[in-house]
């Protein structure tokens, strides 16, 4: 089996060829990290320096409610970008990031993609865009959180995830569409039959 450098998967993503010096820049910096099943990444708090392309596996963000529940926020999965938060905004994270299966991530530091983005006009542009599609994506979510019922959220979630729903465990699934594992488990059944 290849392994690929980090800057072969980044390519791949964002369907560009990086220049020389950009090419450089991240073989220079970007790390390949191994994390396993159950690992923290980032503690609600913190501050978060690095932004990750997940290349195999299943991260989970939640948050913690006051009475010390976890409510599931986003999943990502193979070919996405995680702890953008920190990127965007520059303040602690406000929520926690937990592996779900044992992830190979690429690694790289705030600091040097916005020395890319400040060489490279054409990976600014697609960056901008990534960002507009996570908006896009959230404003969406919550559409389908105030405007459907459980089963039709359920549903959405699987059209939406086809490679997640047998991977997660049930109950961030259902924190995740804001319903109660066990209504969760009664609404699968019902849609199996």
């Amino acid at each position: 089996m290849t392994i690929l450098k980090a800057t072969e998967h980044l390519e791949k993503k964002l369907q560009v060829s990086f220049c020389t010096d950009v090419f450089s820049l991240i073989n220079d910096h970007a790390k390949i990290i191994t994390y396993s099943m159950g690992d923290t990444i980032l503690w609600e708090g913190d501050t978060a320096s690095h932004l990750y392309y997940l290349i195999k596996g299943v991260v989970r963000g939640y948050y913690i409610d006051r009475d010390g529940n976890d409510i599931t926020k986003c999943f990502c999965a193979e070919e996405d970008f995680f702890s953008t938060q920190g990127y965007r905004t520059g303040t602690s994270a406000t929520f926690t990031i937990e592996c779900l299966e044992n992830c190979n991530c690429v690694q790289l530091p705030y600091t040097i993609i916005e020395h890319i983005l400040q060489m490279d006009k054409e990976l600014c542009s697609i960056v901008s865009h990534l960002f507009q599609n996570e908006i896009e994506n959230q404003e969406l979510r919550c559409k389908e959180l105030m405007l459907l019922n459980a089963k039709e959220r359920y549903l959405a979630f699987c059209k939406d995830n086809p490679q997640l729903q047998n991977r997660i465990a049930l109950k961030y699934i259902a924190s995740y569409i804001g319903v109660r594992a066990a209504s969760l488990s009664r609404i699968r059944k019902e849609s199996k039959s």
